[in-house]
């Protein structure tokens, strides 16, 4: 029987591994990334430790890791945005911006000025959060 190489584990699981992450985590984009990144893992670990017992588990927890990240850093970066252009007085999209007719925040910006006003003790910036609240709750 011939020796399995490393690139045909590969192969082998690769596309039983992009499927499961496409059925469990419902965007293909994403995993497929997140395979692929599991894979380069993969072609540069298992040379040098040798394959493991169960490589498609191993590819799919890989992959499931590199998934959680992705979304994280993602949200992240998100959050940052919002934070800094709440705090810079200015929005970074039209989404972020008050709604010209009635002058309120969308629901998600109601939330984050809640949380962003305890969370931050610097008064130039509290200005910036505490003023945007009081433009928001006048309209109620």
């Amino acid at each position: 029987m011939a020796s399995t190489t490393v690139e045909d584990v590969l192969r082998k699981c690769a596309p039983h591994v992009l499927a499961v992450m496409v059925r469990r985590h419902r965007d293909f984009q994403r995993c497929e990334d997140a395979v692929q990144e599991a894979l380069l893992a993969a072609s540069i670990t298992w040379p040098r430790d040798g394959i493991p017992t169960n490589p498609q588990g191993w590819l799919s927890t890989a992959a499931t890791r590199r998934l959680i990240d992705s979304v994280r850093a993602d949200q992240s970066r998100r959050h940052r945005e919002q934070r800094d252009a709440l705090l810079a007085g200015t929005a970074a999209h039209h989404d972020h911006a008050l709604d010209e007719d009635t002058g309120a925040f969308p629901q998600a910006q109601q939330a984050f000025l809640q949380a962003a006003r305890h969370t931050l003790a610097i008064p130039e910036r509290n200005h910036y959060i505490g003023r945007a609240a009081r433009i928001n709750n006048t309209d109620r």
